[in-house]
């Protein structure tokens, strides 16, 4: 984002990343921008080319701040599996809502040659590096998940005394 010819563009600038930037300018700009007689700085109404150049290289700055204060957020090493699960699990619930399906997340079919694994194969490719995204890997993974689930609904229903589940 601080590399980017317009680090306010929307496109790049959005989400907590924009919270953060937006906080930022508040906090150190605010009495300048006061006492200059140009109000609250604020995202919404900033456009890159009004700005000087000291105050575009201040949000860069304030970019790079942000990115490394993010970096000591990431643990070390490839993401984790209950990572991945997580990723599947919110695709099973787009694809449930985007196919109009009536099933339960955990009834999305998980064959190799499935449109759910196919969807969530594309979904993903993107982090193929760091998590293996093959059709055959997906189902895989995917049939684990809801091997789990269905696990841990037996043993709740065990244990409430109800064993029909």
């Amino acid at each position: 984002m601080a590399e980017a010819p317009n680090p306010l563009d929307p496109a790049i600038c959005k989400g907590q990343v924009k919270f953060r930037l937006n906080a930022q300018l508040r906090n150190r700009w605010s009495r300048r921008w006061r006492e200059a007689g140009r109000g609250e700085p604020s995202l919404k109404l900033m456009v890159w080319e009004d700005l000087s150049s000291a105050e575009q290289e201040d949000i860069r700055s304030i970019c790079r701040d942000l990115a490394s204060f993010e970096r000591t957020r990431v643990r070390p090493g490839h993401p984790q599996r209950d990572e991945l699960d997580t990723l599947l699990f919110g695709l099973a619930d787009l694809f449930v809502r985007w196919t109009g399906k009536t099933h339960a997340v955990e009834a999305v079919p998980y064959s190799c040659d499935s449109q759910f694994i196919t969807f969530a194969k594309e979904a993903l490719a993107p982090v193929g590096e760091h998590f293996e995204v093959s059709p055959k890997a997906l189902s895989s993974r995917w049939w684990r998940c809801i091997r789990d689930v269905r696990r841990a609904w037996a043993a709740e229903a065990k244990e409430s005394g109800n064993d029909a589940g």
